[in-house]
């Protein structure tokens, strides 16, 4: 459902900040904040964009200046860079604003136009569990797995212009130097965008309480039957919040369409069959690319995936697809490590399609490895964020062998895990165990607990543990990780 500004900013607003975690793990955090709003404002997804590039704003201007090495020399540049691409995001904010405002505004006075008649059908609707984006285009991923792949090859086709705003700065916001008065003079541009009366402001996570832990426990994987694939799991909440955004072609009220005699079966998927009383069969349609039935609804929205998982909040987790073949082929590339009893790591990218997040790329970086340990060199993270960046990527987590181990997220695990999901709640963490049962896993931090216990965790061993349980849970169905045969990707080896 659509948003007005305020609301947006107000949840932009809404995250947990801890200054126990390194201030480059916030850079990081805020860069995967713009990548996303690259992809979803190429889609027209303009509510979104306004989202994410709130919170950018929020992150670096707001909460970043309290953390402990913020003044620190060797972080300076970063931080300065960061600094001015919240002011070279202002321009698009006011302009979002302003548009958004102008939709939302439009949307109240169509609402308060309709007739009578459409009002009772619009709330036998909502008691029966649906809503208005359930009619107008919004599907369930993993139901129509086709139309997610006719998607992905046609990379969408909702839109592939960019939003055309003035993006200028002012004289302050164009200087490298004189941070402290240009930052003051930011914060008080974008103060006006995001503070209002009413506003919400974060709540830290409670810190785990402090004692000796006599015995921990990582959570057991269930062990999938591997006669079959996972089970499909029907979720009947309907998510309230998330909404697919208007776009701009369209803004005008819809002519309600004629009424028809026929009427179409419950869908299986777009592709599914009606019923007709004449015995001729009907002249068969055009062949009309997916992306053209999918781009708009009779009310101008486009047409999304909408989320079928929630974290243990009640917050909603968009669909992740991932290829079936993606653990064959890792563990492929593995092999000369796995056989030294050495991990491997990889991490995992991709891009944003109505809604959904799709995998695109295994990439490989330059790492140092042990039997229980992988890291990234500093040579290949700066060439695996080069790459990510001309790509035009979206980083979506990780993936690891424990070569001897079973398959489950250790403490360090952990910590890696919080950073991607920090910023991208869905991003995700593959263990791959090959000589152990179960064999592989796919894992999300909890949130709560687990995200939250992670970040305000300020423990530096190797291996520790914490005292809170419940730390990760599985992330395939029935939670928001699904496997599309068919999906593509490309492995980049970049050692």
């Amino acid at each position: 459902m659509l948003q007005n500004p305020t609301s947006i900013a107000a949840a932009a607003q809404s995250f947990s900040f801890t200054s126990t975690t390194s201030l480059r793990f916030w850079l990081a955090a805020a860069n995967t904040l713009l990548r996303e709003a690259s992809l979803c404002r190429r889609q027209h997804d303009f509510q979104r964009v306004y989202f994410l590039l709130m919170r950018h704003a929020e992150l670096i201007l707001s909460k970043l200046p309290t953390h402990p090495e913020y003044k620190k020399t060797e972080l300076k540049r970063e931080v300065l860079a960061a600094q001015k691409q919240v002011g070279e995001n202002l321009a698009e904010l006011e302009g979002l604003k302003a548009r958004l405002t102008a939709r939302w505004e439009k949307w109240q006075e169509y609402n308060n136009q309709r007739t009578t008649a459409r009002r009772e059908d619009w709330t036998d609707n909502r008691e029966a569990g649906s809503t208005q984006e359930d009619r107008v285009g919004s599907l369930n991923a993993p139901d129509h797995k086709d139309v997610a792949l006719q998607l992905v090859r046609g990379r969408g086709r909702l839109g592939n212009n960019d939003m055309q705003l003035p993006r200028t700065m002012s004289s302050a916001t164009q200087q490298d130097d004189g941070a402290t008065d240009d930052l003051s003079e930011r914060m008080r541009d974008i103060g006006r965008l995001v503070r209002s009366p009413g506003n919400s402001h974060d709540v830290p996570f409670s810190t785990p309480q402090s004692g000796l832990v006599t015995e921990y426990r990582y959570p057991i994987v269930a062990h999938p039957d591997a006669s079959s694939s996972w089970r499909d799991f029907g979720d009947t909440r309907v998510l309230r919040s998330a909404s697919p955004f208007f776009d701009d072609r369209s803004v005008n009220p819809p002519t309600p369409p004629a009424k028809s005699p026929l009427r179409a079966k419950p869908a299986q998927s777009l592709a599914s069959t009606h019923s007709y009383t004449d015995k001729s069969p009907p002249p068969l349609p055009s062949k009309i690319p997916v992306s053209s039935v999918l781009t708009t609804s009779p009310y101008g929205e486009t047409v999304h995936f909408k989320p079928t998982a929630f974290t243990e909040a009640g917050a909603p987790l968009r669909t992740l697809f991932l290829p079936p073949t993606l653990r064959a082929t890792f563990l492929s590339t593995a092999v000369s490590n796995t056989r030294r009893n050495l991990e491997t790591c990889g991490i995992l990218a991709g891009t944003l399609i109505a809604n959904a997040l799709y995998l695109s790329h295994l990439i490989i970086p330059s790492q140092t490895s042990t039997s229980d340990t992988c890291e990234t060199t500093e040579e290949g993270e700066i060439a695996l964020f080069d790459y990510i960046d001309k790509g035009d990527l979206l980083v979506m987590g990780w993936i690891h062998t424990h070569p001897s181990q079973t398959c489950f997220l250790s403490s360090r695990d952990l910590h890696s895990s919080a950073g991607y999901q920090v910023m991208l709640p869905e991003s995700i963490s593959i263990v791959c165990a090959p000589s152990k049962q179960p064999s592989y896993g796919v894992f999300r931090l909890t949130d709560p607990p687990g995200l939250g216990t992670i970040l305000n965790c300020s423990q530096t061993g190797l291996f520790h543990p914490h005292a809170t349980g419940n730390l990760y849970t599985e992330a395939l169905r029935p939670g928001h990780v699904t496997e599309l045969p068919g999906l593509e990707f490309e492995t980049v080896d970049l050692r």
